[in-house]
């Protein structure tokens, strides 16, 4: 038996609700949250048939985003893909990480499906592969834009995947800051030179490879 599967029988083919998280993560230094647009949520155990098999995980929430929202992000959205990253852009961005991972870097469930407004949105996740009867995971996660799949008003999310590990989902509304935006910030904090700071921040590229998405 798996050992998510239930002792007594449960059917919930659907997913169910999110359970908020105390913790709100920020995804990346490079990014601003100017709205948490669905709070730091865990997906929960889903179970189907008469025995309560254990058949993934899986969340369903609606979001919203404001008229207000939806018209300065569709501003940088009209912008080509090398803008649309630039300092000052703006993303509704979806991702996820295991919450046992104290740094909170993106990641992705294996095998998981997104859905928003019952449109498929493709992610950038790892892959199973299987050589001799050897599983391994290979490659790496990328948080995704869904706000080509938004619209202004209610949103609805829906994540499923078959991975047991505990993961949480987070939505946030983000404009992306630049290098020397993010040293100031650095400096404000920590009051080393600025040099310093801009220096501290370009090691970051070296010292946290693939923490970027784009």
């Amino acid at each position: 038996p798996h050992p998510h599967q239930p002792s007594h029988a449960a059917a919930a083919p659907a997913p169910v609700a999110f359970g908020a998280s105390s913790l709100e993560p920020v995804m990346d230094c490079f990014v601003e949250v100017e709205g948490q647009l669905l709070p730091s949520s865990r997906m929960r155990d889903m179970y189907h048939g008469h025995g309560g098999v254990w058949s993934g995980k899986g969340a369903a929430a609606m979001f919203q985003l404001t008229e207000h929202q939806h018209e300065e992000v569709r501003r940088s959205a009209r912008t080509p893909e090398r803008v649309r990253t630039q300092p000052g852009s703006k993303r509704v961005m979806l991702w996820s990480y295991l919450v046992s991972d104290q740094t909170r870097t993106p990641c992705w469930p294996l095998e998981t499906t997104v859905r928003v407004n019952s449109q498929a949105v493709s992610t950038k996740q790892r892959k199973i592969s299987v050589l001799n009867g050897h599983r391994t995971i290979k490659g790496y996660s990328e948080p995704v834009d869904i706000f080509a799949y938004c619209r202004p008003g209610a949103n609805k999310l829906e994540v499923t995947c078959k991975d047991p590990g505990d993961y949480a989902l987070v939505i946030q509304l983000v404009k992306n800051v630049g290098v020397d935006e993010v040293a100031q910030s650095v400096a404000r904090r920590d009051q080393p030179t600025t040099a310093s700071a801009l220096q501290r921040v370009k090691d970051s590229f070296v010292t946290s490879p693939g923490a970027g998405f784009g």
